[in-house]
């Protein structure tokens, strides 16, 4: 299952591998997280087989997250 989040930004500015060190710090307390893709357009947030009963579970907690997580990014890249 894969869980995709908006997360544009202007510029070159934003290497994608840093871009997805940082959510995957931000959100480690989910550790049902399988991995984290950015692709320039889109967070992916992906889950496992075993993992996406957590997921489905936490998602609102999840999109809160990363909504939060993306403001900070905007503030701190």
């Amino acid at each position: 299952m894969i869980l995709k989040y908006t997360c544009q930004f202007d510029g070159d500015n934003y290497n994608y591998f840093a871009v997805e060190n940082f959510f995957k710090d931000a959100l480690e307390d989910y550790n049902f997280i399988d991995a984290v893709d950015y692709d320039g357009e889109y967070i992916n947030l992906i889950f496992s087989e075993t993992n996406i009963l957590s997921a489905q579970e936490n998602e609102i907690k999840l999109s809160n997250a990363v909504q939060s997580t993306i403001k900070k990014l905007y503030t701190t890249m």
